[in-house]
């Protein structure tokens, strides 16, 4: 049945948030948004996520993340040196990471991401890692 339900133990860890956290309430919902040190936590039931992102946008303003993303053949062992160079050339506002295929018959071996806020530090940054490393803008052709 809806309405109050009894604060037990599975609730309390559902609603653990650590410290630090800003709990903020929606009106007209029971769900609080929370902002976890910029990291926004919103519920999974998608009429309340709708609901809460239309009456909070303007909390969510700001100059957008752009990604690029590229992929190798190359080993993330054995890429890893020239990646830690390129981001620690291009340290300021420029985030780089690296992940390896998980999935069976993937079509590349790393997938490299480079994001940043800055489109110039982007670029800057994308250059390089294309200089140090052998990569494609698309999974590799089987």
């Amino acid at each position: 049945p809806r309405g109050r339900k009894e604060l037990n133990a599975a609730r309390l860890r559902m609603a653990t948030l650590p410290d630090g956290a800003r709990v903020l309430e929606t009106p007209g919902t029971w769900v609080p948004i929370a902002d976890v040190r910029g990291v926004w936590v919103l519920p999974g039931i998608p009429r309340l996520f709708t609901q809460m992102i239309s009456a909070n946008v303007e909390r969510f303003q700001g100059d957008a993340v752009e990604v690029v993303t590229l992929y190798t053949a190359t080993g993330e062992g054995d890429l890893a040196d020239a990646l830690r160079a390129v981001a620690e050339a291009h340290a300021a506002g420029v985030a780089i990471g690296s992940y390896p295929a998980t999935k069976s018959g993937a079509q590349y071996t790393t997938k490299i991401t480079v994001s940043s806020r800055d489109p110039e530090a982007l670029a800057a940054a994308t250059e390089a890692v294309r200089s140090a490393i052998d990569v494609s803008d698309a999974p590799l052709a089987s």
